[in-house]
């Protein structure tokens, strides 16, 4: 849902930018936010594990069910096997001695740790590195350099509407297909829609291709759809279930702030790659990374489908 408020806003903010004037934008923007807290504190529930932490025992299995969607018209077997994992939780964090979860440097060396860095690290360069934040931020430039004769910011609002539905698609299928399988359709993809729309750009500069302008938009569509419900839409639940329980929320807590670098280092040097490599070369780096990505997922990447908040 992070991911899908995200989109929405970045659609929003393309067709704004395309029809209003720059100095209007921020006051219509200011709005948003607003909607934002108030959301927030009517319908966003506190977690399972801070309400069971603070004894609110009833509140905290509502959360629980409200987080796992676990509705009352659900398979009473489904049911009952939700409910009993709520219940170990609860165990578990109120007969926990306060010693014993004292954070120290040793857990971040545990072997369950250790096991968790690695494909957390890839996680975040393929992420990042993959361009798929980064293009949405340089997508009217992008498509002015193409060769493409279509209006850029057309193309770059029908990438917004793109985005959500890449996004809204893993809402579906991310509990269905698992984590995994999202992440290597969407490293692939992304690999292969990126080389194709670095080869017809290579092509467009010794080349007509007006009566192809479509093309680049069919394959940034294609990457941007295919980034989204995987590298996106499941970045941060992925990358939050790789670490143990322990640890988990200060290790992603560092995961974000090494992601946050990573943005701003790729936002500062994609501009300048574009201007010295030319955007062919630019989009096959970044097809690169996301191939070699792929086959580090297919090999070392555990699927974390249906794990425990508890699971080491």
């Amino acid at each position: 849902m992070v991911m899908l408020s995200v989109n929405v806003g970045v659609l929003v903010g393309y067709i704004m930018g395309t029809h209003m004037s720059y100095y209007s934008i921020p006051w219509i923007v200011l709005i948003l936010p607003l909607c934002y807290l108030i959301s927030v504190l009517l319908f966003i529930k506190e977690s399972p594990m801070h309400l069971i932490k603070i004894g609110k025992y009833s509140a905290a299995e509502r959360s629980f069910r409200y987080y796992k969607n676990i509705k009352d018209s659900d398979n009473i077997h489904d049911q009952n096997k939700a409910m009993e994992e709520f219940e170990i939780m609860k165990i578990a964090l109120t007969k926990g001695d306060p010693m014993q979860d004292a954070i120290t440097f040793k857990d971040f060396c545990s072997r369950p740790a250790l096991r968790a860095y690695g494909p957390a690290l890839v996680l975040l360069i393929a992420n990042q590195f993959s361009g798929l934040f980064t293009m949405v931020n340089y997508m009217s430039d992008i498509f002015a350099r193409s060769g493409s004769t279509m209006d850029p910011n057309t193309c770059t609002i029908i990438i917004g509407a793109v985005q959500i539905l890449g996004t809204y698609v893993t809402t579906l299928l991310c509990d269905i297909c698992g984590r995994k399988l999202l992440m290597l359709v969407s490293t692939g993809g992304v690999a292969i829609s990126l080389t194709a729309f670095g080869f017809f750009t290579k092509y467009a500069e010794s080349h007509d291709v007006s009566e192809y302008s479509w093309i680049p938009l069919l394959f940034m569509s294609m990457d941007i759809f295919l980034g989204n419900i995987g590298l996106v839409g499941c970045f941060f639940v992925t990358l939050v279930e790789m670490f143990p329980v322990k640890i988990r929320a200060k290790a992603a807590s560092m995961a974000i702030v090494v992601c946050s670098s990573f943005v701003f280092l790729m936002l500062n040097i994609f501009p300048i790659c574009m201007k010295q490599w030319g955007i062919s070369a630019t989009m096959w780096s970044c097809a690169g990374v996301t191939a070699l990505s792929f086959v580090y997922f297919t090999y070392f990447m555990k699927e974390t489908k249906g794990k425990s908040m508890l699971d080491d």
